[in-house]
């Protein structure tokens, strides 16, 4: 049985347009070294009753929230994350704001068997992580960054993450050689729906 061991290959893409008509990110581009990464999904349900029974389970939206953790925050990535300023001395300074940025997140996870599964989640907005940093009390102790992140749905395929699987038999091997070069922002036609 195949199992996840890693989490590798952490790319952000812009995002530029998210409707209902349109969804267009800007090319991806590999950021920090990815530790890990959590995704927690939620969906909201709710029974509606009539003669003192449920007549109907009304399902709501879909909440996907996580947090990933890497190993060090560089200015630029802040800059792509967060906003704010990189200035000629090479000093970062935050917004003064909260300026809200979309992007994609894409990662890859290799599994058991030699072989990957990816993932694209389509609009993520991360969260200002907390920095910490220790004394070493005799010996090193090593931090990373944890930041939290909420996802938002592709409007217009109505879905939040494109996901391939290499362990699965559908799986696509050129769109693997491709899978951090462009967000997957329409759907292949396949041969079952053509025809």
């Amino acid at each position: 049985m195949t199992r996840i061991k890693g989490a590798k290959n952490f790319h952000l893409a812009e995002i530029t347009s998210n409707t209902s008509e349109s969804y267009a990110a800007g090319s991806p581009e590999k950021a920090e070294r990815l530790i890990s990464i959590e995704i927690e999904t939620k969906s909201d349900s709710e029974d509606v009753y009539s003669d003192d029974e449920v007549e109907e389970t009304v399902y709501g939206t879909v909440e996907r929230t996580g947090k990933v953790t890497l190993n060090y925050l560089t200015p630029e990535t802040k800059l792509k994350m967060f906003g704010g300023e990189i200035d000629k001395d090479g000093v970062y300074f935050p917004p003064g704001e909260v300026e809200v940025k979309h992007h994609a997140l894409g990662f890859q996870m290799p599994t058991t068997g030699g072989k990957n599964k990816y993932a694209w989640y389509y609009d993520v907005v991360f969260e200002y992580p907390n920095e910490k940093a220790e004394t070493a009390e005799g010996k090193p102790k090593i931090q990373s960054v944890e930041i939290p992140f909420k996802c938002y749905k592709n409007k217009q395929l109505n879905t939040h993450v494109a996901e391939l699987d290499m362990n699965g038999k559908t799986a696509n091997k050129e769109k693997e050689k491709k899978w951090f070069t462009e967000v997957p922002t329409t759907k292949a036609q396949s041969p079952t729906a053509a025809g």
